[in-house]
């Protein structure tokens, strides 16, 4: 008798990779390419232009949230559903797991940032920062992002800027140069 085994989630983050992989190469309109051992699922598809994949987050039982374009996207097992989508012509910013295992979110030009919690599907909306391009939650349910939200005015600045549920987003650090990843220690 066969014995049921649990796939191993190094296994299972194995298997994600070269689903988004092999989707990013149906993106690009190119014949998907498996290395031996995986097979390939087109998830996705595009006509106009590739969509851009801007982040994705691990949600344990809930499966994995992927950024891609203007929608926040839900693999779980053999499902794939949209968990929510911006406007047109607005794009999904970063995509992040924070400490408490929400998945936080936001738009690119529309100064909006959410917090889904993935066992229930709760969305919570705020005011977030234009233009930013990396978030890093924080254990108390604010977020930091990295957003320049002039750009691409002469002289726009990159900036480290606090939001989350309930208050103005407020710049803590301006930095010059381009908007760069934000990351915790700790």
């Amino acid at each position: 008798h066969p014995v049921a085994r649990k796939t191993p989630k190094v296994i299972e983050m194995l298997r994600f990779h070269a689903l988004w992989l092999s989707c990013a190469t149906t993106l690009a309109q190119a014949p998907p390419n498996a290395p031996q051992g995986f097979g390939v699922e087109t998830a996705f598809t595009e006509n106009s232009q590739g969509a851009s994949v801007r982040g994705f987050a691990y949600a344990d039982d809930q499966g994995w949230y992927v950024a891609i374009g203007r929608q926040l996207v839900q693999r779980q097992a053999n499902r794939v559903a949209i968990a929510h989508e911006l406007a047109p012509g607005d794009d999904i910013a970063f995509c992040q797991r924070g400490p408490t295992g929400s998945v936080w979110f936001g738009s690119l030009r529309e100064r909006a940032a959410f917090r889904l919690e993935p066992g229930t599907g709760a969305l919570t909306r705020f005011v977030g920062v234009n233009n930013s391009f990396s978030v890093a939650p924080l254990p108390s349910g604010a977020i930091l992002l990295s957003a320049n939200p002039l750009w691409p005015q002469p002289g726009a600045q990159t900036g480290v800027w606090l939001a989350g549920p309930g208050m103005a987003p407020r710049e803590l650090l301006t930095l010059s140069g381009p908007s760069g990843p934000l990351a915790l220690d700790g």
